[in-house]
């Protein structure tokens, strides 16, 4: 369960940064 939250936030948190720089 820990591993699956962590892999969501980075998803999130790279998505993020993606849509912040374009």
């Amino acid at each position: 369960m820990q591993v699956i939250i962590k892999k969501c936030v980075s998803v999130v948190f790279f998505s993020f940064i993606f849509f912040y720089f374009l």
